[in-house]
């Protein structure tokens, strides 16, 4: 960097590259958090007397802000003909954090067991939920900020107020609920050295782990027929091409042979051939 000038323009790999990582990270936490505050409106729901007035309001308006949100990455990533990737791709990552969000919920659990708070379960649940919306608020300023700093502007990457405003939605709405839910959201033990907080850190470290995001990211592509381990042997030769099987041959057409393609897609090289003219592509 030269006075916030970026010596080299990035070329389109990398910035494809931070378009993706963006979309998997941001998008993945999004839906954790999604599930968190399904699970705690379907769990209040069944509360007749807590879910009224406030409470009703504030825990249906956080979970419309998140439905907003995923229709923001799915709007965007219909447009490139990525959708059913990338929610194939959060999905894995979903399942594959999915102890890590248990063991934040009975961190938490056991915590205000121990400290015999009442309503424990309902008020765990709660935290979880609170505490992902910061998370996934917090992660993405964090993530705009330095993009920003470095002076990195990928055009993929839509303007984050897009983003930011239905998370920050879902957090303000999940800070009232937690002020009605928790009545004592100052304790000690809910303080930031604590095991909760430990537990969050260990969630938050693995949403960001490149390597776990670029396996996850090899899963949803096998899931759409595309293996470059090439380790499944996969055999697509009766399946009509998809839009992550086009949008594969388009990106490699020139920089693989039609038989690299082709075990890659798990096609025929002349399937390849074939597609390829429709497509009109060309080498060189």
């Amino acid at each position: 960097m030269l006075a916030n000038v970026p010596l080299a323009i990035p070329d389109q790999r990398t910035i494809d590259r931070v378009t993706s990582i963006y979309y998997i990270m941001i998008g993945s936490l999004a839906e954790i958090t999604q599930t968190a505050v399904k699970d705690l409106l379907d769990m209040l729901s069944q509360r007749k007397d807590l879910f009224r007035h406030k409470l009703k309001y504030y825990i249906k308006e956080a979970y419309s802000r998140s439905e907003t949100l995923m229709a923001t990455f799915k709007k965007y990533t219909t447009e490139t003909s990525q959708y059913q990737l990338w929610l194939d791709i959060t999905d894995c990552i979903e399942e594959d954090l999915k102890l890590d969000v248990q063991r934040l919920f009975y961190t938490t659990d056991n915590i205000l067991l121990k400290h015999n708070v009442s309503e424990h379960k309902l008020q765990s649940q709660t935290l979880v939920a609170h505490n992902l919306a910061i998370m996934l608020h917090d992660m993405s300023l964090r993530y705009d900020k330095v993009m920003k700093d470095i002076g990195f502007c990928a055009p993929g990457v839509k303007p984050s107020q897009v983003f930011l405003r239905p998370m920050y939605g879902i957090y303000t709405a999940m800070r009232e609920v937690a002020e009605i839910v928790i009545k004592d959201k100052d304790a000690e033990y809910f303080k930031e050295n604590g095991q909760i907080y430990r537990a969050l850190e260990i969630l938050a470290l693995k949403v960001c782990d490149i390597d776990r995001i670029d396996n996850m990211a090899n899963e949803g592509l096998k899931l759409n027929g595309v293996d470059f381990d090439r380790e499944d042997n996969q055999d697509n030769s009766f399946t009509e091409w998809n839009a992550v099987q086009i949008n594969v041959l388009k990106r490699i057409y020139n920089k693989q042979t039609d038989e690299e393609i082709a075990n890659i897609l798990g096609r025929s090289v002349g399937s390849i051939k074939a597609k390829a003219r429709q497509l009109k592509l060309k080498r060189g």
